[in-house]
């Protein structure tokens, strides 16, 4: 069943059982359209959670379509009866500047990241230590525009050592990204690896972790990185630079300058990584629940 199908289930039980509240979360454009229309059909309103992940409104589709979806949505977002839960401030703020919502800050729940199985999240393993002798620096990201892998190749064509660039992950980029390699005479010099399932052992032997994209929210490679111990170059975007204050150990770039990133790259060798315990379990934990707190009836 799907999330919005769940959700306009749910409503429709509360009301035939004659149950007057009810606390939803819905992390889908159209799930949080739909929530906010059938409850407004309930005697007592929903509290609907939304998860504000990403640009909830996107370029695919029709106008007309995008215009209704931004519509719904700012209805939704504007409500008092929603409470908004994000991994960064910008994406709150991304968000409502997209559809034109008021949302009232006391709303808004900033919850930060946690990757599971990393650090002190359940089910964590102990990250490797095993730095390579090789020159390697790493990405972690799908392979589409918006993750800049590009500009990290271009990077890497500037800088005439030995460096190697590993790029884990796959996408609809990737024969493009490897055409870009042979163009500027650095394919011998860039690995990539596809899908990784556990990125630990890669970050452990990376000496940094490049993030060149041009929006994000807080990637979960960043917080595997500060688990491993691997320093951080990264784009001045999104809720990156909240990240770096919150954690230090990130280089910030301009977005799309490779020659900033090559040489940030350059002279991160000795940079500190960043602080894992600004994405310690235990807070994400403490921080959903005064969220579940605040939404309960």
């Amino acid at each position: 069943m799907s999330e919005r199908a769940a959700i306009t289930a749910t409503l429709k039980w509360c009301r035939a059982a004659g149950r007057d509240r009810a606390v939803l979360y819905a992390a889908l454009p159209q799930t949080v359209v739909a929530a906010h229309r059938f409850g407004l059909r309930l005697r007592h309103r929903p509290r609907v959670i939304v998860a504000a992940q990403g640009l909830m409104v996107h370029d695919e589709g029709s106008s007309l379509r995008r215009r209704v979806m931004a519509a719904g949505l700012r209805r939704a977002l504007s409500d008092d009866a929603c409470l908004v839960a994000a991994v960064s401030q910008f994406t709150v703020t991304a968000n409502a500047d997209a559809v034109g919502a008021h949302i009232d800050p006391d709303r808004v729940h900033v919850l930060g990241n946690v990757a599971y199985g990393v650090g002190d999240a359940p089910w964590a393993t102990p990250a490797p230590s095993d730095r390579s002798r090789e020159d390697v620096v790493g990405i972690l990201a799908r392979l589409s525009p918006e993750k800049g892998v590009d500009v990290a190749i271009r990077a890497l064509a500037t800088d005439a050592s030995a460096t190697v660039l590993e790029v884990g992950g796959d996408g609809p980029q990737r024969v493009a990204l490897e055409a870009l390699a042979r163009e500027l005479g650095v394919a011998h010099r860039v690995r990539f690896l596809g899908w990784i399932s556990d990125p630990l052992p890669l970050l452990a032997r990376w000496r940094a972790l490049a993030i060149p994209s041009h929006t994000e929210g807080l990637p979960l490679a960043l917080i595997e990185a500060a688990w491993a111990g691997c320093p951080v170059v990264a784009s001045a975007v999104g809720g990156l630079p909240e990240a770096a204050a919150a954690a230090g150990g990130i280089t910030l770039v301009e977005a799309g300058d490779h020659l900033a990133l090559a040489d940030a790259l350059r002279t991160c060798r000795d940079s500190p990584s960043p602080d894992p315990s600004a994405f310690g379990w235990g807070r994400f934990r403490d921080r959903v629940g005064v969220l579940l707190t605040s939404a309960l009836p």
